[in-house]
């Protein structure tokens, strides 16, 4: 276990980094529905452009905000395994991304679901534009001090799959993708709430908003990548942690059982 001065010490390492420029995307880049993988390539930390991105550069990627080569490995095998798109030299877009069923699923915090959306210029549904409305009905779920935490996204998680169960039929939020989207609110919460309780991670308000409306990563309010890697171990924890706030929710909210 880490004592306060080794803490320190690498908390002082992360903040000494230089951040990466941020930079909007241009007319000929592409974007998917992830907002932490758009971010990164706003960044520059992936190829700016969204595309063709090697299985390495979205592996450094990654690792420069101190995710752990188990996880982000986790994410590139697992990726490839549920059917995203990739080219023949194995590299793939963030416009892969979007692929319905794969690591794309309904019910997200920001985006629309597949059946539920407008169909973009190519004949495809628009499942990656953020969604405002969504993102709103995440943001009044914080805390009375404008704080994500793990009751907020159990409580969204709740909110959202009950959505799609009652307006989406072709609604995919299975087994598998039940683990995907638990996993990106624990994300969420190790990754950028970290500065704010190192058990129960906290995310504040301003910081969801630099990363779900701008696609950018919060460097400019004072957010540095957490000094210790975000290992599978530790992001399996954290999904735990929100299934069982989850759970007592749905007892108290829902006691007969429905959602």
């Amino acid at each position: 276990m880490l004592g306060l001065p080794s803490f320190f010490f690498l908390f002082s390492l992360a903040s000494a980094f230089p951040q990466p420029q941020w930079m909007a995307p241009g007319p000929d880049d592409v974007r998917g529905p992830c907002p932490m993988m758009n971010s990164l390539a706003n960044h520059g930390l992936i190829p700016r452009s969204g595309r063709n991105i090697a299985n390495h550069e979205y592996l450094e990627g990654l690792m420069k905000v101190n995710c752990g080569v188990d996880l982000a490995s986790a994410f590139l095998t697992g990726a490839a395994v549920l059917g995203v798109p990739h080219r023949l030299d194995l590299s793939f877009g963030l416009d892969d991304l979007r692929k319905h069923r794969t690591i794309e699923h309904d019910a997200s915090f920001s985006r629309n679901d597949c059946y539920l959306s407008s169909i973009d210029a190519e004949g495809e549904c628009d499942n990656y534009s953020f969604n405002q409305t969504l993102y709103n009905q995440l943001r009044s779920l914080a805390d009375e001090d404008s704080f994500l935490n793990y009751t907020s996204i159990a409580a969204s998680r709740l909110q959202r799959q009950a959505d799609t169960h009652n307006r989406n039929p072709n609604n995919d939020i299975g087994l598998r993708q039940g683990v995907i989207v638990h996993g990106e609110g624990a994300i969420l919460l190790q990754f950028f709430g970290w500065q704010f309780g190192a058990i129960h991670n906290r995310v504040p308000l301003n910081y969801t908003d630099s990363i779900f409306e701008h696609e950018r990563l919060p460097y400019d309010l004072g957010w540095t990548p957490p000094p210790l890697p975000i290992t599978l171990a530790i992001a399996g924890a954290g999904e735990a942690a929100i299934i069982a706030e989850e759970v007592r929710l749905s007892k108290t909210l829902f006691p007969t059982g429905g959602v």
